[in-house]
């Protein structure tokens, strides 16, 4: 068995296998968490180490292997599954392990051309909120975070104290957006004209989506609405032409409720693998 951390090669792969991504497949977010890339006699397996938890489904390195089981590997959990890999292929390969799946979260998926217009009934409420904050907040712009980093750091740091006890990743929030951004991602703050900033946004990439990563705004009334809609609406990001992975609501009815009124292109649920009780 061999550790690296060059995560492109699970993701190369799973490109290959014709596998659909989920919210954390990116180099980007693979190396904020400080995830390992196990090779385990011809399979590639993602590993958060400190935690023991396998955080994707293994996948083989050879075409070949498709369908056959993993070898003897003792597994107790798999994060998340994919949405490109059945469970019954899933249950194939680690078998022997006695997992079973539960429903983790759902993932959501935009198209950013659906927010050009807002046209129809089923954009009534968004069409009003983003018509609100328009009035609320006249003039916010997304630009480049680097001149913004203390108010950034203050903004984040606040967000994660305010939710200390809701939050599952604050370590990886923090890494992300303040210490350590990783390379292949995007970073805006989002600023008034006096140069305050109201909000951070960041993405990155795979072969498939962009991935919205955070959204973090201060506390005010259509704010946080109005930057997702920034966001989808801003040239680099409809230029790209890929649709967004924005991931799920982590155990937030009220933001299961925030996403679904603005109209998924899919909402897929997405899997926790653990051992059979």
């Amino acid at each position: 068995m061999t550790e690296k951390q060059d995560w492109g090669c699970y993701l190369t792969n799973m490109n290959r296998l014709g596998l659909v991504p989920n919210f954390y497949c990116s180099k980007a977010y693979l190396y904020a968490c400080k995830a390992t890339l196990l090779e385990v006699e011809g399979w590639w397996i993602v590993k958060d180490v400190p935690n023991d938890i396998i955080m994707l489904p293994p996948i083989p390195m050879d075409r070949k292997n498709v369908g056959e089981p993993l070898p003897d590997y003792p597994i107790d959990i798999i994060w998340s599954d994919t949405p490109g890999m059945s469970h019954e292929v899933l249950a194939g390969i680690i078998q022997g392990n006695c997992l079973e799946p539960h429903f983790l979260d759902w993932q959501y998926v935009y198209d950013p051309k659906n927010f050009l217009k807002l046209e129809g009934g089923q954009w009534h409420t968004l069409r009003k909120n983003i018509r609100h904050a328009r009035n609320e907040y006249p003039e916010l712009y997304l630009v480049p975070f680097q001149g913004y980093l203390n108010q950034i750091k203050k903004l984040v740091g606040d967000w994660i104290v305010e939710r200390k006890d809701t939050i599952q990743d604050a370590e990886t929030i923090a890494e992300y957006l303040i210490f350590n951004p990783p390379d292949k991602c995007e970073i805006r703050a989002l600023v008034d004209i006096h140069g305050n900033v109201k909000g951070v946004l960041a993405w990155d990439y795979n072969w498939k989506y962009i991935n919205f990563r955070y959204c973090i705004t201060e506390s005010l009334p259509y704010l946080n609405e109005y930057a997702r809609y920034l966001f989808y609406v801003s040239e680099e990001i409809l230029k790209d032409g890929r649709k967004v992975n924005d991931g799920g609501i982590v155990d937030t009815p009220g933001l299961e409720f925030f996403k679904d009124r603005m109209n998924p292109y899919s909402k897929t649920p997405i899997h926790s693998w653990r051992k059979k009780v």
